[in-house]
């Protein structure tokens, strides 16, 4: 805060001397002030920008590619409601701690389909590390990863849907019902599953134990 008042101050002087050198048409005296005035002015903008939440925040998802990853899995046994309620408290913290935001669906049959979108490199770690790694589900298939120039679901560390099997296969493919196959994906692109997840979440009512307002 001391270098902020000094630098305003600065500013204030040079300023006034520019001014007279100005009006006295000194060309060289002008020519000095002016570089140094406007040095002084970036110094200041780069002073107050770096201590701002807001630009560190904004700083921290433009620096580093946004990245979207979507992937299915089954259970081992289904999840109870305390089981599930504890794993999307885990979540939770651990994405808003990391800058990340997605949705997870559910099906009382054990069925995961989860969105995560974040900074590259957390996002893949988080994945491969952590999730694929959890030995409580099994299947994991990535259906679709990639750079993104916006999230879908900003102010969701983990948004919440319970699904159904059928809402599943309609949102990634039809399945013949003697199929033992989890699910088959029809060759979709992000974006076209992406907007059908939205069109589903808006149009699913949410468990209000397990939703999560909006950041």
């Amino acid at each position: 805060m001391l270098h902020y008042h000094f630098f305003i101050s600065l500013i204030v002087v040079l300023n006034r001397f520019l001014t007279s050198a100005l009006e006295a048409e000194n060309l060289f005296f002008i020519y000095i002030l002016a570089v140094y005035f406007y040095r002084i002015r970036f110094k200041l903008l780069c002073y107050v920008c770096l201590r701002s939440p807001e630009y560190s925040l904004h700083l921290s998802v433009t620096a580093m590619e946004l990245y979207q990853l979507i992937y299915q899995s089954q259970s081992l046994v289904p999840f109870e409601p305390l089981e599930l309620t504890a794993l999307l408290y885990r979540s939770r913290a651990y994405n808003k701690d990391h800058n990340i935001t997605g949705i997870l669906l559910y099906t009382p049959d054990g069925r995961f389909l989860q969105v995560l979108e974040g900074p590259r490199q957390t996002v893949r770690q988080l994945y491969s590390n952590i999730i694929a790694a959890d030995p409580r589900h099994y299947n994991c298939q990535v259906l679709s990863e990639g750079a993104s120039s916006q999230r879908s679901f900003i102010g969701f560390s983990m948004a919440f849907r319970a699904a159904q099997a059928h809402d599943l296969r309609k949102l990634l493919a039809p399945v013949p019902p003697d199929n033992p196959a989890l699910f088959i994906p029809r060759p979709r692109n992000r974006p076209e599953l992406l907007a059908l997840l939205l069109d589903f979440v808006a149009n699913r009512e949410s468990e209000a134990y397990l939703e999560q307002p909006r950041n």
